[in-house]
């Protein structure tokens, strides 16, 4: 166990997706267990000091019971990308509530919700915002920003690439017009999506 370790046991929602994989590995020194836990298989076993709990969000009781005994959680668990209401309600929108009331219920001081930039995709390119919370985005340290991201700084979290080196390529392209969802929303062509359904 690394001498930094301060937490006992530490929830990682999600652990069988694309990040939560990476982040499995990268936060096994943080705590003495680590609980991972999806609805999807693992694709490999658990490791030393750490423990498998399969768990549906949408499931009040199995989201309380796996909240238990935790002293902080990492929540990526739901569904990544655009789908129709339907699809996200059980576990983006009744999974991080059941995450947060369990985390109330319990004590857990500590809940790091991991979302995406869609969640604030309407507010205008033209505006850098803060929502007045320790929000973090983890962006490049590019020459123009949206987001203020000064909280990021407090976690230690320093951007250590940019994508500068594309400017000349993307500025290249042919212009979109000026009422494009692509030149005027942070979200772009994702505010363009949708409703989905009849």
């Amino acid at each position: 166990m690394s001498e930094t370790t301060t937490i006992h046991r530490l929830l990682l929602t999600g652990a069988a997706g694309g990040l939560g994989q990476v982040l499995r590995e990268r936060l096994a020194p943080c705590a003495a267990v680590l609980r991972l836990s999806d609805i999807a298989p693992m694709a490999s076993a658990a490791g030393p000091h750490q423990e498998v709990v399969p768990c549906d969000l949408a499931d009040k009781a199995a989201v309380d019971a796996l909240v238990q005994g935790c002293d902080a959680i990492v929540h990526l668990g739901g569904v990544s990308v655009e789908r129709p209401f339907e699809q996200i309600l059980e576990g983006n929108i009744k999974g991080v509530f059941h995450i947060y009331e369990g985390a109330r219920r319990h004590g857990v001081k500590r809940v790091v919700f991991a979302s995406s930039n869609h969640v604030i995709g309407f507010y205008p390119q033209s505006e850098t915002i803060d929502v007045k919370h320790t929000v973090v985005y983890g962006m490049s340290a590019n020459r123009d920003v949206w987001w203020d991201n000064r909280g990021a700084a407090r976690l230690g979290f320093a951007a250590q690439d940019s994508s500068e080196v594309f400017r000349a390529k993307v500025e290249a392209q042919p212009p979109v017009a000026p009422t494009d969802p692509n030149s005027v929303y942070q979200g772009g062509a994702f505010t363009a999506m949708g409703p989905f359904g009849d």
